[in-house]
């Protein structure tokens, strides 16, 4: 977090005081030791950026550690649970974040896209975008410095300007959500078809399936699409917010003080460009914070599924002679419901040819789970 903060404010604040202080000090070199002005502006101007470069690479040192730490200890987790978990968890599982019924997270998604994807840089992009506010504050007060009290009134857009950015982030974490719960759907209706494939034609269910994949991915894109112009509508925004508190500065000041100095003029251009690049970072910060908590929210759903019970599947023993297989127990695909198995008490020997016979439903898929 120190090296995020000091990063940003070198990066930010730092450069426009930079700046102030080069022009200032050749412009007052003009009647006197014109090299010892150049000599301190460049001194300057070199040593702020590499302040800047090593608090960044410190800061892309510590993000590469903690991600590192954050992936592999979310992913141990998550394959720990997932070999505790009952066959028919797939079936009778709660949606993440609601009470209503449908398919538990995919375990390839949650490693793929919401651990591995999401933690990436998270460390480094909410560090930085803890300390946006406050560099803000520092760059505004800068121009409210060089252009008196012009300046503080145009912060007064500021507020409308938040409402908006805050309205526009709760419909991107909604659509987020959206999103992922009709990918979950989709997956899980493709699964179940191609696990199912030959009872599918059996009993001609192809449309019924079709018509359920479709539904999904229809969902899924326009969640997608919502969540994207929010973003761009997120990023416009402050982008303009930003352009018209500059505009309606320079318009005040020289509508009440004449002309602006040119040293103060090169100064607010410096501000507005860290104002923008600084709207960037909350940009890439608000994003990750869109997709966080969704993540979070999956991956504790799925940490929370119901476990298998204990004694259930027993490990073979060590002996010879022991079975290489042993079964015991019950097995339904939803729960308070009928067992698809009942009084399992089931022991193969090593080498053993068995064949399960029976009917279609009668239970057969379900014991090879």
């Amino acid at each position: 977090l120190a090296c995020a903060w000091a990063c940003a404010f070198l990066e930010f604040v730092g450069l426009v005081v930079a700046l102030d202080a080069v022009l200032a000090r050749l412009g007052a070199a003009a009647g006197g030791d014109e090299f010892e002005a150049v000599a301190s502006a460049i001194g300057l101007l070199f040593f702020a950026p590499m302040l800047h470069r090593l608090s960044n690479v410190a800061l892309g040192l510590a993000d590469g550690h903690y991600t590192s730490l954050i992936s592999s200890g979310l992913a141990s987790l998550v394959f720990e649970k997932a070999m505790r978990l009952p066959v028919g968890s797939a079936y009778h599982a709660r949606a993440p974040g609601g009470g209503t019924a449908g398919p538990p997270p995919n375990i390839v998604q949650l490693l793929s896209v919401d651990i591995i994807q999401e933690a990436a840089l998270a460390v480094k992009t909410l560090a930085l975008l803890t300390a946006a506010p406050f560099i803000m504050c520092a760059l505004l007060l800068l121009l409210a410095q060089r252009l008196r009290l012009a300046g503080l009134f145009s912060m007064l857009y500021l507020f409308p300007g938040l409402m908006i950015s805050w309205l526009v982030f709760q419909w991107g974490v909604r659509a987020r959500k959206d999103y992922q719960a009709n990918q979950d759907a989709r997956l899980k209706h493709v699964q179940d078809l191609l696990a199912n494939l030959r009872t599918v034609k059996a009993l001609a269910w192809e449309k019924l399936f079709v018509a359920r994949i479709r539904e999904a991915r229809d969902g899924e894109l326009s969640a997608i699409q919502a969540y994207a112009v929010s973003l761009g509508m997120l990023m416009a925004n402050m982008h303009t917010t930003l352009w018209f508190m500059t505009l309606a500065s320079l318009y005040l000041y020289t509508a009440n003080h004449g002309a602006v100095e040119a040293r103060h003029l090169w100064v607010v251009f410096q501000i507005m460009a860290s104002l923008q690049a600084c709207s960037s970072l909350v940009s890439a910060g608000l994003r990750k914070t869109m997709n966080l908590p969704s993540s979070l929210a999956r991956i504790e759903a799925f940490l929370k599924l119901p476990e298998r019970p204990a004694g259930v599947v027993r490990a073979p023993a060590d002996r010879p002679e022991a079975p290489l297989v042993q079964v015991c127990g019950c097995f339904s695909y939803e729960e308070a419901a009928a067992p698809v198995l009942s009084d399992l008490d089931l022991s193969v020997a090593r080498g053993e040819v068995v064949a399960v016979v029976g009917c279609a439903g009668a239970g057969k898929s379900a014991l090879l789970h």
